[in-house]
């Protein structure tokens, strides 16, 4: 057999990417990642696929391939299948988001797992924050074991770019590239028919936008047989830059008499580093939340450059509400929260909401919508601003939230602006690397613009069957 690829996730949808590569003896996979829109068709934040079904849920809406040997035995002995060693031979991870690497926790744990160590940072930040079944991306427990269940580690390993990672028949070599997240990879692979390449997500028009470019030009020195490329704002010719975003934000908090309000993507590193720069520029500090605080920490240990200075840490109150209470012994107060914010409060120091209330003329304070109550704690002077740095609401459960967010901003009077840049491919960006790369064909993935796709990149466009999979030779 040739070269075979199968699209199991991620083809005329945005997100949900599980790409098989199989080429003689080797079986790779391109991400692994949780398919938002099934998710969201069947599941809610109050109706999830249930862990006593093992993984019998996630095979019945097709959120999972039902393949043989690619999945940890104990869910699969729960879900009645007949558990198998590894039948595949590795997992690349283009990033952290949880629709390129959401579904991590399933696979077998002798499976092979590759990532930057930006990602492997990040993955063990949200495995100690969020915790649950499905959020084991490293240290995993044998589940309906009872008492006493047995503790181990994914066989997961950080690479570093540019290093040629030999799979029985295949070489992959990661490349940096610039999206939302740090440590977002693409990949070229050789393959026995050439040399195939996958972005991954990846943009130009953030603050590391040479790293794409670097990326495009190693692609544009090899003959490339197929590239399989995200398409996610093909339909923008033109998307503003993190730099533009700056210059508005900064205008902005600059123009606020009040408190000024700050909603973006927890994770989202370039963009905390935007908010940064301009709350820096007017003279107020960023305030982040203990989950941020720790994902800087991890990224610090991981050797990832961190260049924010005199950032404050907010610990919100918790059970009783004892952290702004005076009085008190800060045991007690620590009792409140789990260990990992026991253990980061230990050694920081952190403001409290009182601390916020009297300081509000000098700080940008983050809140998303998960954490509104803290407007109550608090109290928002007149004239403050809430500014909303995220996508636009594209499901109907979404729209319900951010109603609900705006009723929030009305009810504590805040002026409220949005300023967002997105971390996808612009249509006018991606017609420049096609001409740089010059690939054979095309295969989009991480899209729902399949007709746009194909009128830029005309006669090299790929489109799959049923079975999504293509023969190369």
């Amino acid at each position: 057999m040739g070269l075979k690829i199968t699209l199991y996730g991620g083809y005329k949808e945005v997100g949900g990417n599980k790409i098989l590569i199989e080429d003689g003896n080797s079986r790779i996979w391109l991400d692994f990642g949780m398919s938002f829109s099934i998710m969201q068709k069947y599941f809610s934040e109050f109706l999830k696929p249930r862990k006593v079904n093992g993984l019998g849920d996630f095979f019945e809406f097709g959120l999972l391939p039902d393949l043989e040997g690619l999945y940890r035995c104990d869910f699969l002995v729960k879900s009645k299948k007949c558990p198998k060693e590894p039948d595949f031979d590795a997992v690349f991870l283009s990033h952290a988001h949880l629709d390129h690497s959401g579904h991590v926790p399933f696979l077998h744990r002798n499976l092979p797992v590759y990532c930057s160590k930006e990602t492997f940072a990040i993955l063990s930040a949200m495995q100690t924050t969020r915790g649950g079944f499905d959020k084991e991306f490293l240290e995993m427990s044998e589940h309906f074991k009872g008492k006493g269940r047995e503790k181990f580690y994914r066989n997961l390993h950080s690479f570093k770019e540019n290093e040629k990672i030999k799979v029985k028949d295949v070489d992959v070599i990661p490349f940096y590239v610039d999206h939302t997240i740090p440590g977002s990879c693409g990949f070229l692979i050789n393959t026995s028919s050439g040399a195939i390449a996958y972005t991954g997500d990846f943009r130009l028009n953030g603050w590391h936008k040479d790293l794409t470019k670097k990326f495009v030009e190693k692609l544009a020195e090899q003959e490339i047989k197929l590239l399989i490329c995200e398409g996610t704002r093909i339909d923008n010719d033109k998307l503003e830059d993190e730099e533009f975003l700056f210059k508005k934000l900064n205008q902005a908090i600059g123009k606020c008499k009040g408190l000024v309000v700050a909603n973006f993507p927890q994770k989202d590193v370039d963009r905390m580093l935007t908010f940064y720069k301009a709350a820096i520029e007017n003279d107020r500090k960023l305030v982040i939340n203990l989950k941020q605080a720790l994902l800087l920490e991890y990224l610090k240990h991981v050797g990832f450059k961190v260049k924010f200075k005199d950032i404050l840490v907010y610990a919100e109150p918790k059970k009783n509400g004892w952290i702004a209470e005076e009085g008190i012994p800060f045991s007690e107060k620590l009792k409140d929260y789990s260990n990992w914010e026991k253990e980061l409060l230990r050694k920081i120091e952190f403001v409290t909401f009182k601390d916020v209330r009297e300081m509000q003329q000098k700080v940008v304070f983050y809140c998303d919508s998960w954490s509104l109550g803290d407007l109550v704690d608090v109290k928002p002077v007149k004239d403050s601003l809430y500014i909303y740095s995220l996508c636009e609401p594209f499901t109907e459960e979404m729209e319900i939230d951010h109603k609900r967010l705006l009723n929030w901003i009305k009810h504590f009077k805040l002026d409220y602006m949005e300023a967002h840049v997105h971390g996808h491919i612009s249509g006018n960006d991606l017609r420049w690397i096609l001409k740089e790369v010059k690939p054979e064909k095309v295969l989009p993935v991480h899209t729902e613009r399949m007709d746009i796709f194909k009128k830029i990149s005309g006669k090299s466009f790929l489109s799959l069957g049923e079975d999504r999979s293509i023969e190369l030779h």
